[in-house]
């Protein structure tokens, strides 16, 4: 029980942290290649 505890939340953040890094890599201004993507 307390393994699941501790695994949930550390997936979530990975997932979040995850999305977060796609946002940035897909809206980078700079990299005209991510349009294409």
């Amino acid at each position: 029980m307390t393994s699941d505890f501790a695994t949930v939340p550390a997936e979530l953040e990975a997932a979040l942290r995850l999305k977060t890094v796609q946002y940035y890599v897909t809206q980078r201004p700079w990299l005209s290649t991510a349009s294409s993507l």
